[in-house]
């Protein structure tokens, strides 16, 4: 007996490539069928890699020149932006125009992105992936997982925390058992874990 799942369309979470990683890695979040949307700067870089773009951000004044390299990647979104104005911004716009609930944003830079998140956490569930962490975005100021025991877990920056099930082990939080654990803030905050 096969199973099957029918996923409907914006259900999965969309892919953001903003940055190189392993294409090893990015291929799970592939299998599908995400929306893909790629920044300027990485599309020659998605180009060689063989994968379906299904929107690119493009600074307005390269519209012309990409409108004719992408295609053969027809049927393509290009969404452009002024070179003042911030491409993952415009990708957010986007995510949230088309009533996309999730985005894995695909980054070398999780500080950087993570600051420029904070105003779309409210329609967006973030998580940032690099080539050896994934950071969860947790609006909620509530973190909750089951997890084997010694897992070790960071957040982004210092807050008072209420811990469930860790301990706080040279500035990360390591779980005492398998099973699971819950980091609570009154604020919101970010949980790193290792890949």
């Amino acid at each position: 007996m096969s199973s099957h799942h029918f996923v409907r369309e914006g259900q999965e979470p969309a892919l953001l490539i903003l940055d190189v990683i392993a294409l090893e890695r990015m291929e799970p979040l592939l299998e599908w069928a995400p929306t893909v949307i790629v920044t300027e700067k990485m599309l020659n870089d998605a180009l060689t890699w063989g994968i379906k773009i299904d929107v690119a951000v493009v600074d307005t004044g390269q519209l012309s020149s990409w409108k004719e390299r992408l295609l053969h990647q027809a049927p393509i979104k290009i969404l452009t932006h002024q070179p003042q104005e911030d491409a993952l911004e415009t990708a957010f716009h986007f995510l949230i125009s088309t009533k996309q609930k999730a985005v894995n944003i695909i980054t070398q830079k999780p500080d950087v992105i993570m600051k420029k998140s904070e105003g779309f956490l409210s329609h967006l569930n973030v998580v940032l992936l690099s080539e050896d962490f994934r950071w969860l975005a947790i609006p909620s100021g509530h973190f909750e997982k089951w997890v084997p025991a010694r897992t070790q877990l960071s957040i982004s920056h210092q807050l008072p925390v209420t811990l469930e099930g860790l301990v706080a082990h040279d500035g990360k939080y390591e779980a005492v058992h398998e099973g699971l654990i819950s980091i609570r803030s009154e604020a919101n905050f970010w949980v790193q874990e290792r890949l």
